[in-house]
């Protein structure tokens, strides 16, 4: 089996000062020359910056930069001044250097990186371990025939003519921390726009011509791009060094694709009772994907706890013990990725007022209770 892993997408947020950079070029709002790199801003913005520029490494198109946040703290927003985001051109996405490049690009428009803000990892195949190619697993899929495991929503696209085509299938949602997309990449090249190095890639792995490629692409955000090292249990962000290396980066592709391209044969048993089909070849496994309820999302279990918390909350014999179980709840909460009070916890908060705060009158108590950010805060402040 012949595949090729690469990345397609990678956007960074990043903190960029335009006074410093005023200070140290002139204007920020005028095209500005630095060693190798060009600076050229654009007449337009985003929803959520005021300006984008583009960068230019030796004239050859290298990244967009957006700064200047509608939203800045400065005016009464939620962001950072500072805060900025760069993406990356496609085409450096599939250079070996385009690292090196980048860090340059940094150290040369004062920018300093945060953290990884989205990153699309992607695997062109032309046939599956399993032998199955990829125009007859899309249609298998569409069929019925297989079935994959996990991201149950699904959309998919394609041609109808004598008979309808499926070019394309996407699972889970855009704003989801994992979104996974199947489509046939050689008909993209010819629909929308050719691109020559994507083929040479291809050209240097050995792809015949007699069939098309297809592609398993992995879009990761938010809590997507958390992940943990199988040899030590530590929990990290995936860093640009790690998908900048090619051997790291398909062992993240592999661990990914075991869990959200887990494709299974329809036997008419529930899915996990299916045989599964081996799509990749196997190798080891440094990492897998941490998995995270979606933002703000409580299920049974997570009820459960916080209502085994609270009723030891109750149960305590002073304040001081009660506003440390406070801030054990808002632990297990962040862990969740739980940041705000769902109604069901708030109807526990207001139940639970009177006796977490014993030294004030119900009046107060109550006020408190209806406003749980702000009372939170105070008894954070109060340990």
């Amino acid at each position: 089996m012949r595949y090729l892993v690469n990345v397609d997408w990678v956007e960074v947020y990043c903190r960029f000062d335009p006074l410093l950079y005023k200070k140290d070029f002139g204007s920020i709002f005028g095209e500005l020359g630095r060693k190798d790199f060009t600076l050229i801003p654009r007449e337009y913005g985003t929803r959520v910056y005021a300006n984008v520029a583009l960068i230019k490494y030796r004239g050859m198109d290298f990244a967009t930069l957006c700064y200047n946040p509608l939203s800045s703290l400065a005016n009464g927003g939620i962001m950072h001044p500072a805060m900025c985001h760069i993406k990356l051109d496609n085409y450096w996405c599939y250079r070996e250097d385009w690292l090196e490049v980048l860090n340059h690009a940094f150290r040369s428009f004062r920018i300093n990186p945060m953290r990884i803000a989205r990153v699309d990892i992607c695997c062109d195949v032309q046939h599956f371990a399993c032998g199955l190619y990829g125009s007859d697993l899309c249609q298998g899929l569409i069929k019925r025939k297989y079935c994959k495991v996990h991201q149950p929503y699904w959309s998919a696209h394609g041609k109808d003519s004598s008979k309808i085509v499926w070019n394309s299938l996407a699972f889970g949602s855009t704003s989801s921390p994992v979104f996974t997309r199947f489509y046939n990449k050689s008909l993209e090249l010819i629909q929308k726009k050719d691109k020559q190095y994507i083929r040479e890639c291809w050209d240097s792995v050995g792809f015949k011509d007699d069939r098309d490629i297809w592609r398993v692409e992995f879009s990761l955000h938010d809590t997507g791009r958390e992940v943990i090292d199988t040899e030590t249990g530590e929990q990290f962000d995936i860093t640009l060094e790690q998908i900048a290396d090619r051997t790291t980066l398909e062992s993240l592709f592999l661990r990914y694709a075991s869990h959200y391209w887990d494709i299974r044969k329809n036997t008419g048993d529930k899915r996990y009772n299916c045989p599964q089909l081996q799509m990749f070849p196997p190798t080891p496994q440094l990492f897998r994907p941490v998995q995270r309820p979606h933002l703000g999302t409580m299920g049974r279990t997570d009820k459960q706890v916080l209502k085994a918390l609270f009723e030891v909350g109750t149960s305590l014999p002073n304040r001081k013990e009660k506003l440390l179980m406070l801030k054990a709840i808002r632990l297990y909460q962040q862990s969740k990725r739980v940041e705000y009070c769902t109604d069901w916890e708030m109807e526990q908060w207001k139940k639970w007022a009177v006796f977490a705060v014993s030294d004030d009158d119900n009046e107060k108590t109550a006020r408190k209770a209806a406003n749980y950010e702000a009372w939170l805060r105070e008894l954070e402040r109060d340990l």
